[in-house]
């Protein structure tokens, strides 16, 4: 069976390159949970999605590639959710969202700065999916009905409409130089 090893695996000439198998391996992971037969090889597989991406993150984070930490960041969210939806209790339920609602305001953030909204929209959708969820996890009503709110600015600004993205005019057809 193939396993990546993060944190052993070490790419001195092209971090670039570790940052993206990383990253595509965590996406194999997360295919290979939804195939699990059960939901402790399922917590497992989406644990190594999660140690992948993290790694990933921080390569992507060292080398300051805006959109490419984005979109990692983006499905660490996802595979935390992920992670939540397989939690034995309702505390690590609350603590794996809170993880995937830590890494959207990062996402969102590159993402406005790269100044994409159709790109924008999708770590905005997604953190509107994780705060709607906190609130059921809540203590007490005075906290779930501090968290619902949340919810709704993300919500709004990730269905309006899409743009489309720039096209650069130096080559109008990517496989002609």
């Amino acid at each position: 069976a193939f396993s990546v090893q993060p944190r052993r695996c070490r790419c001195r000439a092209h971090p670039a390159d570790l940052a993206r198998a990383l990253h595509n391996a965590a996406l194999f992971y997360r295919a290979l949970a939804e195939l699990a037969p059960d939901r402790p090889t399922r917590a497992a597989r989406l644990q190594q999605a999660t140690d992948a991406i993290t790694e990933a993150i921080r390569i992507r984070r060292d080398l300051a590639l805006p959109a490419d930490l984005a979109s990692s960041l983006n499905n660490a969210a996802a595979f935390y959710s992920a992670l939540a939806e397989l939690a034995p209790d309702q505390a690590t339920r609350a603590a794996r969202l809170q993880q995937a609602t830590d890494a959207i305001p990062d996402a969102v953030r590159l993402q406005r700065d790269l100044a994409l909204p159709a790109d924008l929209a999708t770590p905005l959708n997604t953190a509107a999916a994780f705060y709607h969820a906190l609130p059921d996890l809540a203590p007490d009503p005075t906290t779930r009905a501090a968290r619902l709110p949340q919810a709704t600015p993300a919500l709004h600004v990730s269905r309006r409409p899409r743009t489309p993205r720039p096209h650069s005019t130096a080559h109008p057809h990517p496989n002609t130089h």
